[in-house]
């Protein structure tokens, strides 16, 4: 693997996120030539990088040796927190917010805000920066512009405060692990998303923005 293929690390003397093609490892790069996978340890230099992900690949940790190159989003620790927002179709039931550094944490939060118990990530939370209602309510909106009774929007969190969109994920993963509790309460969310999509659908409503995107990029569900 060479990162100096990519222009934007020779061209570019700003902080740098790579993320291997299936998502399964990410660096984040501080102007100081460190390194720190998400959540992981830090490495110095890109020597002691490409050997760490050598490791990995070699362990099949890693399956494909594909990485894009994004630009890091300002936050006040290296890497920013992470905030992902579990959503039915015009309805934010659950937000994980996820800090990488120093450590690896994460709060969970329900659909008014408050910190929740869901079976996972228990003993590792942090102070964090908490959900605004106007923030559950935006990104509540945008997912009735899906025609998919679930998706999961992702966002970081940036130095002053924004939310910065990541990415559309309609297959999250450790859904197994969620406590027979929350587990029941997201099938309840995901069956009457389903009924509210399918009333919409019937009575004629058109997905415009979703089909224009997703005719662009070649990409859906």
């Amino acid at each position: 693997m060479s990162f100096a293929k990519h222009p934007l690390l020779n061209e570019v003397p700003e902080e740098l996120f790579y993320r291997e093609a299936d998502s399964a490892s990410a660096y984040c790069r501080s102007q100081i030539e460190r390194y720190r996978q998400k959540g992981r340890a830090e490495t110095n230099g890109e020597s002691e990088l490409k050997s760490r992900i050598a490791l990995l690949l070699s362990s099949g940790t890693i399956k494909k040796d594909r990485w894009q190159v994004e630009a890091l989003v300002p936050a006040r620790a290296l890497c920013p927190l992470d905030v992902k927002f579990y959503c039915f179709y015009g309805r934010v039931a659950l937000v994980m917010e996820v800090q990488r550094y120093p450590e690896l944490q994460y709060n969970w939060y329900g659909a008014n805000g408050d910190r929740v118990t869901t079976g996972l990530d228990e003993g590792l939370e942090f102070e964090g920066d908490g959900i605004t209602p106007q923030e559950i309510e935006a990104v509540a909106k945008i997912t009735l512009e899906i025609p998919a009774p679930f998706i999961r929007v992702d966002f970081l969190r940036s130095e002053d405060g924004h939310l910065i969109f990541g990415e559309f994920t309609p297959r999250p993963g450790e859904f197994h692990k969620f406590n027979s509790m929350t587990d029941s309460s997201l099938g309840r969310e995901y069956n009457a998303a389903v009924a509210r999509l399918n009333d919409d659908i019937l009575t004629g409503k058109s997905f415009t923005t979703f089909s224009a995107m997703t005719a662009k990029t070649g990409s859906g569900f």
